[in-house]
């Protein structure tokens, strides 16, 4: 049985390592599977990712490019920390693939596209799943470029990323796939029309813009779960000298978050998210810059609608009164008009879900996405061209 290596940069659960655990899943039916991942917060991934791979932990920090939509800037701490590797982590990495000897190599995301350059020396087919979404200038040029050079194919979470790029590889779209993981039953609570945000407080999720919201909606009967991390201000000098724009922000939700205690109820990280999704009549996504939408489809396996922002990034799922509802990006009058519109009519709220879990089954299959996997990973193997 041939073995793939595939190798992420973080170990802390979201949703880039949700679907690295799902990309397993789907190479473990064919290829004896290894994942390489950090060590650091790596409990609950290893957990979710050993029934379908030999995990293996190194210690130190994987060189990335974070330049996407949503990064942090270039002049920024973060990205030169994760830019400026020591070689010693770096030889840590490669050496711990290389005993494996593998015959594929798989990056789980584009930030690892400097990764390629380092791995050259393989014998392995090197291939890389661009996941996230492209930010337009020439950095992402640059990245695009090292994946021409380095890599022997690419595996693009969406038509948009692959139409921007154009690579000059073998490329082909496998879209995320959701696989609920734990039983569910619909709460006996339905008194309230429930609006879901899955997503914490990252900027670029958007609570803010649904907590600043919540005062324009006209229907009385909305309550509102938030899910995922909420850190709280810490206002010290320091923080407030080096991120002064990211304090204002996580104060204002805070502040927010005090005055609809009413209707906002926080249940942190949440590891049965089908369960909450169960519970909810629609799902909210107000991502603040392009950002594909997981939420969304997960929302479809269990025939709910979604409200979401307007890009053109996500549109190819996602099509405004077919299977969702979308709005002008960060105008929270516009979203609660949204929620306003499927809170008052029932039926609406309905046809949406119901053609949501249509497009699900249709472009989110995990048995069909498996399949075209398979079929795209022998043809790299046996050396054809697009």
């Amino acid at each position: 049985m041939k073995k793939v290596v595939v190798f992420h940069h973080v170990s802390n659960l979201g949703g880039g390592t949700i679907s690295l655990v799902d990309v397993c899943q789907m190479l473990a039916s064919s290829y004896e599977v290894v994942a390489v991942i950090p060590r650091k917060n790596s409990e609950q991934l290893t957990e979710r990712l050993q029934p379908f791979a030999r995990v293996k932990h190194f210690e130190g920090v994987m060189p990335q490019i974070a330049y996407y939509s949503g990064s942090q800037a270039l002049i920024s701490r973060s990205f030169f920390s994760s830019f400026c590797v020591p070689a010693d982590a770096v030889r840590e990495i490669v050496d711990s693939i290389a005993e494996e000897d593998p015959d594929i190599i798989l990056a789980n995301s584009m930030v690892q596209c400097r990764m390629g350059k380092y791995l050259k020396r393989l014998r392995a087919k090197k291939l890389i799943y661009v996941r996230e979404t492209f930010r337009e200038g020439l950095v992402s040029r640059y990245m695009i470029r090292l994946i021409n050079r380095y890599f022997d194919g690419v595996l693009c979470i969406s038509p948009y990323e692959k139409d921007y790029a154009r690579f000059a590889l073998p490329c082909e779209v496998i879209t995320d796939c959701y696989v609920p993981t734990a039983e569910t039953s619909p709460s006996q609570d339905q008194s309230h029309f429930t609006v879901l945000f899955l997503g914490g407080d990252a900027r670029i999720k958007g609570l803010d813009i649904l907590l600043r919201s919540i005062e324009h909606v006209q229907c009385a009967d909305v309550r509102y779960a938030v899910c995922g991390h909420i850190g709280s201000f810490a206002g010290t000098w320091k923080n407030r000298l080096l991120h002064p724009f990211e304090m204002r922000r996580l104060k204002r939700i805070q502040t927010l978050l005090a005055r609809h205690r009413d209707k906002v109820t926080l249940h942190g990280f949440v590891s049965n998210t089908a369960q909450m999704i169960v519970d909810s009549d629609v799902i909210v996504f107000p991502s603040t810059v392009p950002h594909q939408a997981r939420p969304a489809l997960e929302a479809g396996e269990f025939s709910r609608p979604v409200i979401l922002s307007d890009f053109p990034q996500t549109a190819a799922f996602m099509r405004h009164e077919h299977n969702c509802l979308t709005f002008r990006p960060n105008d929270p009058r516009a979203l609660a008009r949204a929620i306003d519109r499927l809170a008052d009519d029932p039926s609406l709220a309905k046809t949406l879900g119901e053609n949501n879990r249509r497009v699900n089954r249709e472009c989110h299959d995990f048995l069909r996405e498996r399949e075209r996997f398979m079929q795209f990973i022998s043809r790299v193997l046996e050396g054809e061209t697009q």
